[in-house]
This record gives structure tokens, C-alpha cells and sequence, in this order.
């Protein structure tokens, strides 16, 4: 399956190596250009996180970044049917209740977060 991970810090990383020792095809987003290059490094494919929005068709979306960067406009653009688990520490990084809203059949829906 296609898998995000916003963030690269200690849960990024590890869990992005978790996802590709599992057969993942993991993108990484991340804001930093050093931490960029070394998300190619390690095998994934790196996108900015200010590009979210024009990446598309995950099957799983795992948030790491505890700053709002799944707003309404960038939920709207996921794919469906993709599930989103935001594992990041409060605030989070996903809309709460406009990922539930589009939690129907078929498109994108708020598996799992901790807030």
C-alpha cells in the first residue's frame, strides 16, 4: 500500500522504517531540506510539507506534526478512502471533525488520535 508520514522526527523515522520493512511504499514529508535529503537516503520518497496538498492516492496517512497541516481544503484533495491516523501530540495535525464528516464509504476517515 501507499503510505504518508508527515513528520521525520523519532516516530517519522521509526515508523517509516516499520512501513517499508512491511512492504510500504512510504512517502516522508518534511520541512527541512536536510531532513529532506536523508528521507531519500533512506529509500522513501520525499515531499515538502508545504506540497501536501498536490500529493495524492495514499492509502494510509500517518501524522506525526503537532501543527495543524490537515485542514479542510488539504482533506478535501486526499484520496478516497484513505484512513488517517494522527499520532501526533496536541493540538494534532488533522481537522478532527472535518475528517469525520468525510468519513463515509469510500472517502478519507479519522481512524485513530489521541486527542
Amino acid at each position: 500500500s501507499r503510505c504518508l508520514v508527515t513528520g521525520f522526527g523519532r516516530i517519522g523515522k521509526v515508523l517509516s522504517g516499520m512501513l517499508k520493512g512491511m512492504g510500504a511504499r512510504v512517502t516522508v514529508s518534511a520541512r527541512k531540506p536536510e531532513d529532506l535529503a536523508w528521507i531519500e537516503i533512506y529509500g522513501y520518497t520525499p515531499v515538502s510539507t508545504g506540497k501536501l496538498s498536490e500529493h495524492q492516492g495514499f492509502d494510509f496517512i500517518f501524522n506525526t506534526v503537532p501543527t495543524m497541516i490537515f485542514d479542510a481544503y488539504t482533506l478535501a484533495k486526499t484520496a478516497q478512502g484513505a484512513i488517517l491516523i494522527d499520532l501526533a501530540s496536541l493540538p494534532g495535525g488533522a481537522e478532527c471533525r472535518d475528517a469525520q464528516e468525510k468519513a463515509r464509504p469510500g472517502e478519507v476517515g479519522l481512524a485513530f488520535s489521541f486527542h
